[in-house]
């Protein structure tokens, strides 16, 4: 199902919000878009339903939240529904290639965007000529304290200046000053399509954000295009919902999308086997080969110590067998004598 409404104009920005069963936070993210508007540049909000059943207070499905919202909101908007659940990543390629906008920012539809966001980044992108402004977010919910200052030390991870062509993949893997969050960035949308280009159908709930902005950055390594960070709060990030929680699992189908990050390094390995070599030595180098292997690495470690202390007793040896049959029961037992030898069994 696909409704939209647009203006004849260009449009300067799409706002990409996908939705799973986040109807209880949706209208707040949308009202915080609508403030965004008319402040001298024509936005776009594109939502993907991605096959959500959830209802918000008052028992309204994302469609008819889209449509009541619509009514009022004074900019394009277009509603498209995924018959099937496809997952997050998925629905952002939907969104992408719905888009209409000549940059594209990507909001999480339980998080809002602060006032003025998107003019600050726009202004950013056209003052710096830069195809990526990363910008800071704030993190805020009821979450597990420890976790919220990791997520917000997290955010702050911002590489502040210009950087150009590989040095981008470069401080994304090497230096890791740079965070892979693809919602506190504002894209030209041609460098985000040609990073699709890389990634086969894939479902993943987890991990998207790494596996989308490492083609980013290998685009803009092939290409020339550049970077820009600044130390500027645009965005609030909630901790409260979501399978990023902390919160326990209890039901199969949440830990099949925490181990679904297997995908990810799949279609990862599979697209570097198939690139042309010189392209390969060139870009994916062997510091930058090994960084992404650590990377594999170190996201087994995380899913198998969420196992540990988020997975009920109940589900344990459903969720254990999935962690193999996902991950490679060799590949998760060499972690696990890692994570022992680490202090961490």
């Amino acid at each position: 199902m696909h409704f939209s409404f647009f203006r004849s104009k260009k449009i300067d920005i799409s706002v990409l919000v996908p939705v799973f069963s986040t109807e209880a936070t949706l209208l707040r993210c949308l009202e915080s878009v609508k403030r965004q508007s008319g402040q001298g540049f024509l936005l776009e909000l594109v939502v993907v339903d991605d096959c959500s059943s959830g209802k918000d207070e008052s028992g309204r499905s994302c469609m008819q939240i889209v449509r009541d919202f619509k009514k009022a909101c004074g900019f394009a908007v277009q509603y498209i529904r995924h018959e099937q659940n496809k997952g997050a990543f998925e629905a952002r390629r939907t969104a992408v290639y719905a888009a209409n906008g000549e940059r594209l920012f990507m909001l999480d539809s339980d998080d809002c965007l602060e006032e003025g966001a998107l003019l600050r980044l726009l202004k950013y992108a056209r003052e710096s000529g830069a195809h990526i402004v990363h910008a800071d977010a704030r993190v805020v919910g009821k979450g597990d304290e420890h976790f919220m200052n990791e997520m917000q030390e997290k955010a702050h991870n911002i590489h502040v200046g210009v950087l150009c062509g590989r040095q981008i993949i470069e401080h994304f893997l090497i230096d890791m000053d740079i965070v892979g969050f693809m919602c506190i960035k504002l894209f030209d949308r041609e460098l985000v399509l040609n990073a699709l280009e890389h990634v086969p159908v894939v479902s993943c709930t987890m991990a998207e954000d790494y596996l989308l902005f490492l083609w980013v950055a290998y685009e803009a390594a092939l290409h020339g295009y550049t970077y820009l960070g600044v130390k500027d709060t645009v965005y609030v990030y909630y901790v409260d919902n979501g399978i990023t929680s902390r919160r326990t699992i209890t039901d199969i189908k949440d830990w099949v999308k925490v181990v679904s990050t297997a995908s990810v390094f799949t279609s990862i390995f599979s697209e570097i086997e198939n690139l042309p070599e010189e392209e390969v030595s060139g870009i994916f180098d062997k510091r930058i080969s090994d960084c992404i292997k650590q990377n594999c690495r170190s996201f087994l470690a995380h899913n198998i110590l969420s196992y540990r202390q988020l997975v009920s007793p109940e589900i344990k040896p459903q969720a254990y067998e999935l962690l193999c049959e996902y991950w490679g029961r060799d590949f998760v037992e060499d972690i696990e004598k890692q994570l022992k030898s680490d202090g961490l069994s």
